[in-house]
């Protein structure tokens, strides 16, 4: 079973800190904690790369006044429901988060 929590630098380093104590190894949970850069993987991506990555396999709808789901604006086309603005802010706001999951993804592998 897999389950996601979400911890504070101090409660991640705390945790790691108990686990050692009880003879466990805490190597990943540190290398997580640690690593505050971003590793060779995604710290050569700008934002615009990174955009136009998602927009690779995300729907886009045209036609006449369509409706942004976010700004409820209109457009002649939509990328995932979305205006080209919103659905920008929107992925930059998850590319953080995808860049550390993908990390640990492959510190595990």
């Amino acid at each position: 079973m897999v389950a996601k929590i979400k911890l504070s630098k101090k409660e991640a380093e705390n945790l790691a800190g108990r686990i050692e104590d009880n003879g466990g190894d805490a190597s990943i949970l540190r290398e997580v904690i640690g690593d505050e850069t971003k590793d060779g993987t995604s710290s050569d991506v700008s934002d615009e790369e990174y955009i136009r990555d998602k927009l690779k396999d995300t729907p886009i709808e045209e036609g006449k006044e369509l409706k942004c789901v976010v700004c409820g604006s209109k457009f002649d086309k939509l990328y995932s429901q979305t205006c080209q603005s919103c659905f920008s802010k929107w992925v930059l706001s998850c590319k953080e988060a995808d860049e550390k999951s993908k990390r640990i993804d492959n510190k595990w592998r």
